[in-house]
């Protein structure tokens, strides 16, 4: 039996991308400070929310399907909802 649950959070999302990048940015140009570190965290969070699109719809939307008899559970991408 298979059982799919659609989970929504936006603050989660972007909450984590946002750290993310921030990190990035942190680590790769440290140098960077003011209007040019917020640019380029905004252009890694840019970057990341676009790869991350696979799976989550919208910015805040992802399923995960649970395989009860396999006891498994996996993410679905967008085009499989």
């Amino acid at each position: 039996m298979k059982i799919v649950i659609s989970m929504k959070n936006p603050d989660c999302v972007s909450d984590a991308v946002r750290e993310a990048a921030e990190n990035f940015v942190n680590e790769k140009r440290p140098s960077l400070a003011g209007n040019a570190r917020e640019e380029a965290i905004r252009a890694r969070e840019k970057s990341i929310l676009g790869k991350l699109s696979k799976w989550i719809e919208y910015q805040e939307y992802i399923n995960v399907e649970f395989d009860l008899v396999a006891e498994t559970a996996r993410v679905l991408k967008v085009d499989e909802q």
